[in-house]
């Protein structure tokens, strides 16, 4: 990181501001081109979850990836727990329409500026 004396390194507080975020940008490598969109998710035991449709552009690029894992229902309370949701007993129909992404995050890193 160019300004150091910006980099949070601990971790809780990192996770303070995941978990105040409304929105989490995703960036994926589509080969050589980058792909970047914002998604509804949920955070717990430094995993990342998001839903998306069966089908579609961010669906075929992480299936070129074998790092990530598929869970449904457990995950879809996650997500809706973030913003505020009580938990919800999903029916086999709502869960088949829809496919949740977990990601383990192996590292992270953040800057504060000025807030």
């Amino acid at each position: 990181m160019r300004r150091s004396e910006r980099e949070i390194k601990d971790t809780g507080e990192i996770e303070a501001v995941i978990r105040q975020a409304q929105v989490c940008r995703v960036a994926f490598a589509a080969g050589d081109s980058p792909y970047i969109v914002p998604v509804s998710f949920g955070y717990q035991d430094s995993c990342l979850y998001f839903h998306s449709a069966p089908e579609g552009r961010k669906m075929d690029i992480l299936r070129l990836n074998p790092r990530v894992c598929f869970e449904k229902a457990a995950a879809l309370n996650i997500i809706t727990g973030h913003y505020g949701a009580d938990p919800y007993d999903f029916s086999e129909e709502e869960l088949a329409g829809v496919s949740v992404v977990r990601i383990e995050i192996e590292s992270m890193t953040g800057k504060k500026a000025g807030y």
